[in-house]
């Protein structure tokens, strides 16, 4: 799988997902500095936040970010690709 995401962006744990599922989660980013956890805003349910704040994570949601591309060659040889909902691409496999 071919996976593009601008600005150092990084997509971890795509080998069980087919092309669509690998583009379209949640996105959650951690930097430091400033401690604090970043996610899209109606991507986590009030249980995992809840959870993530016992932690000691200081949460800040937003609205969705991210640009991702992929593209995969099928076990037939075939091409499949997928953008990202909220990014301003499209993935084409030649």
């Amino acid at each position: 799988m071919i996976l593009g995401i601008p600005a150092r962006s990084r997509r971890g744990g795509c080998q069980d997902m087919n092309v669509g599922e690998a583009v379209s989660p949640p996105r959650i980013h951690h930097q430091w500095p400033p401690d604090r956890l970043m996610l899209e805003r109606g991507g986590f349910d009030g249980a995992t936040l809840d959870q993530l704040r016992r932690l000691g994570h200081q949460i800040q949601q937003r609205e969705g970010w991210g640009n991702a591309n992929a593209i995969v060659v099928t076990p037939d040889d075939w091409l499949d690709e997928a953008a990202d909902r909220g990014g301003k691409g499209v993935a084409r496999g030649f």
